[in-house]
């Protein structure tokens, strides 16, 4: 058994241990704070984990920031393809129609040419056809004699010369230009200058065509003017070839009108004189003369001697080209393209 004594010894040796401890701690813990290199250690490693603790913080909460951002931009940029795609889905209907309604308009405007085309060739045609009727009638009737047997030879040297007969055709024409046929001697006049049916002799054409005009046949003097002004088969004289050719457009005579005015613009035979020159030109071309309308059309189209005038000019290049002139249809071409 513990005496008294033994358990009072035992317990002040635990006492003295714990005094001992205590003492431990409290000097480590004096040492640790009475060092000032270990206190500020510690205090920058406490900074250190605070610095962290709000840089971790911060980045945390840019982050959020930063993914808000990229979200809205997202929607944004989402959003803007959207009215895009839009903007081009109606941007393409919008051509499509566009394209659409020119090609409509294009194929109406073709149509209406064609028409248009289709129409006055129909009306040349039988413009046409009626000269061949009437023309030839006119002439006979106008030219020969009341005699029945130059009626006859004229007849029989048209449907000669018609036939490609033209040695038989010049035969039948001397018979009726002998007769007085004015029509007869035009016509061995121009068989003399082509060369057609009889050898081509520039004087001998003169000749017929001189005894021709002598007798109002409209085409003589035009024809002989015309050689006045080249000066083939007669000497060149200007004054013969303008007073010849006048005769004839005065008459009527649309080769001679285009010619009379080239003279007037050129000042050949007469005085320079644009407005004249220009009112020959459109009788000429208004008398179905295809050199004549294409000349008229650039009158208009350029204002020489008249106003400009881009229509009309376009509308006498319609009536060349069709008329077979190759210069007004490309020109036509060119300006429907633009």
């Amino acid at each position: 058994m513990l005496t008294h004594q033994s358990l009072r010894s035992r317990l002040s040796v635990f006492l003295c241990l714990i005094c001992f401890l205590l003492s431990q701690f409290l000097v480590f813990d004096f040492a640790v704070n009475a060092d000032p290199a270990c206190a500020a250690k510690a205090e920058r490693k406490r900074s250190a984990e605070r610095d962290k603790s709000r840089a971790a913080h911060s980045r945390k909460k840019e982050d959020k920031k930063s993914e808000a951002r990229n979200a809205r931009a997202k929607q944004r940029a989402e959003r803007g393809k959207r009215e895009r795609s839009v903007d081009a889905r109606n941007k393409k209907d919008a051509q499509r129609e566009k394209r659409g309604a020119s090609a409509r308009q294009d194929k109406k405007d073709r149509k209406e040419r064609r028409k248009h085309e289709q129409s006055g060739k129909r009306e040349r045609q039988r413009e046409r056809q009626r000269e061949r009727r009437e023309k030839p009638r006119e002439e006979r009737l106008e030219n020969v004699s009341e005699k029945k047997a130059d009626w006859t030879d004229f007849e029989k040297g048209l449907q000669s010369f018609e036939r490609g007969d033209y040695k038989n055709a010049g035969r039948y024409f001397e018979k009726a230009a002998d007769n007085g046929s004015d029509a007869a001697m035009f016509n061995l006049g121009l068989m003399f200058e082509t060369g057609k049916g009889r050898t081509k002799d520039k004087k001998k054409a003169a000749y017929w065509y001189r005894k021709a005009a002598d007798l109002g046949n409209t085409k003589a003097q035009s024809n002989l003017g015309a050689m006045y002004y080249l000066g083939e088969g007669v000497p060149r004289d200007y004054d013969k070839a303008f007073s010849l050719t006048g005769r004839a457009a005065e008459k009527g005579e649309p080769v001679a009108q285009y010619n009379l005015s080239g003279m007037y613009i050129q000042g050949f035979g007469t005085k320079r004189d644009e407005k004249k020159g220009f009112f020959w030109v459109k009788q000429a071309a208004e008398s179905g003369h295809p050199e004549a309308q294409y000349r008229l059309a650039h009158s208009y189209l350029e204002g020489n001697g008249i106003k400009k005038d881009k229509k009309t000019g376009q509308k006498w290049l319609h009536e060349a080209c069709g008329r077979g002139v190759p210069a007004a249809c490309a020109e036509e071409k060119q300006l429907l393209k633009r």
